[in-house]
């Protein structure tokens, strides 16, 4: 592991490459830069590569499913401190979207693997506490009611990964797992749709919390209440492209849910053939011992029940390098967007990148590369920015898509707003719209579009799609 303080200047942020990250941030036109698996651990990158070389599948969704899965393992063992009275819990929501027949769902069903592996585990040894349970059971038969609720506690199953489920449920699963857990969906439109199964805004505002860590409170009739002071969930799952638009439903587009959402959407993504190749057991081996080294991270209940969490904090360089950033890339460049839906993205992805450094950090204390696990160092830091400028550059793209309004409108609609500039004045637009045999009112009602238009000043306007 490199060492951290090694070229540093007192009281200089020692910030070397600033100048080309500032310069390969990507703006609202440019297309998504690809996928830095180098922020990964060496190991990490073979496996990748390899199920790419030989099962087809996309590093961008085989590397962000690992992001998903290693976030699950490490759940509330280790928490990254900002500073005093700011921190972080690895927690990520993932969409992973591609055409119909595209290969995604396996991707993540590879990374997860491990993590349903040991939900087999767990679950072997729940039926085998419950069969012991209801033998107990009848033989209390004869106990008084005091001695009964002494002996017979009903087992329960502990588990990490979960799919379908009620609210109720999630809430028992996580209540009996308060280390962590994954809400695993293979169609994420179907999970937003099933939002209105129950009450559609407070399930919206529960993802909107859960993605903070913030507490759990619930009070029940008939059972016994739940509190979960650090809840930790991880959402992933996949989405057709053509389902994009189910997404912003619900007014989803504009309370910020979207903005918490990492999408990863590869370019070109065409069809392969069969092949011999075989993946080689060994690496899939060697990834599954990666995550059952997170997996056995140990954790300890305190007295009101609560784990305890290990703190990590940053080195001083990668400390100085996450600030920087901040300040002076993100921060100008959510001050100068005027697109509110990327105010959002961009503000988000200061809490994904000391998310991103401890996932990375402590991927790479499993994978044996490092024997330090409670100081972040620099590299990590600076792995966990170029993910949060690739995911940058993948939302803007996704915001074009989501919210293109222009391909909607009518023919005669669309032909007036391409001919129109940037920025026009009323009455360039009537003149185009009577070239375009567009009447003088029809045009005037159509700059009234919000959607479509912001008016600068009384008869200039600036297009906004």
């Amino acid at each position: 592991m490199k060492q951290d303080n090694k070229n540093l200047t007192k009281g200089k942020v020692r910030l070397d490459d600033l100048e080309a990250e500032i310069n390969s941030v990507q703006n609202e036109e440019q297309k998504t830069i690809p996928f830095p698996l180098n922020v990964f651990p060496k190991i990490i990158q073979e496996i990748v590569e390899k199920s790419k070389e030989t099962l087809n599948y996309p590093i961008e969704f085989t590397a962000s499913s690992m992001l998903y899965a290693v976030s699950i393992a490490i759940g509330n063992t280790h928490r990254v401190v900002i500073k005093n009275g700011f921190e972080q819990s690895p927690i990520i929501y993932l969409c992973l979207v591609a055409p119909s027949g595209s290969v995604k769902s396996h991707p993540l069903e590879f990374a997860i693997k491990p993590l349903q592996l040991a939900d087999e585990k767990s679950f072997k040894q729940y039926k085998l506490a419950i069969e012991a349970y209801n033998i107990a059971k009848m033989e209390a038969k004869s106990q008084s009611e005091n001695t009964k609720s002494e002996i017979l506690k009903r087992p329960f199953w502990i588990k990490f990964l979960i799919s379908d489920y009620t609210p109720e449920a999630l809430y028992s699963v996580h209540a009996n797992n308060q280390r962590s857990i994954g809400v695993y969906i293979d169609e994420l439109a179907g999970w937003f749709k099933n939002f209105e199964r129950y009450n559609k805004n407070s399930q919206q505002e529960f993802w909107l919390s859960a993605w903070s860590g913030k507490q759990i409170s619930i009070d029940r009739k008939m059972s016994d209440s739940i509190l979960i002071t650090h809840p930790f969930i991880s959402v992933a799952g996949t989405i057709q492209t053509a389902l994009l638009t189910e997404i912003t439903k619900e007014n989803r587009g504009r309370n910020g849910f979207i903005d918490r959402i990492l999408f990863v959407k590869p370019p070109n993504l065409i069809k392969h053939g069969w092949h011999d190749k075989e993946m080689p057991i060994e690496l899939v081996e060697k990834y599954y011992s990666i995550i059952d080294k997170l997996i056995s991270l140990t954790t300890n209940i305190n007295e009101h029940g609560q784990i305890d969490t290990t703190k990590v904090r940053f080195s001083p360089s990668a400390r100085e390098k996450i600030f920087a950033w901040v300040n002076s890339i993100n921060t100008p460049l959510v001050n100068q967007t005027d697109n509110d839906d990327l105010k959002g993205i961009y503000t988000k992805l200061e809490m994904y990148v000391p998310r991103f450094a401890l996932i990375l950090h402590l991927l790479e204390w499993a994978s044996g590369d490092t024997s330090q696990k409670n100081e972040i160092g620099f590299e990590s830091v600076k792995g966990a920015i170029e993910l949060a400028e690739y995911f940058r550059s993948s939302a803007v793209e996704i915001n074009k898509e989501v919210n293109n309004k222009v391909d909607g409108l009518p023919t005669n609609f669309k032909n007036l707003y391409d001919k129109l500039s940037q920025k026009f004045t009323t009455n360039e637009a009537i003149t185009i719209g009577k070239k375009l045999d567009i009447p003088h009112r029809t045009v005037s009602r159509f700059l009234e579009k919000e959607d479509c238009f912001s008016k600068i000043k009384h008869g200039q306007y600036e297009k906004k799609l």
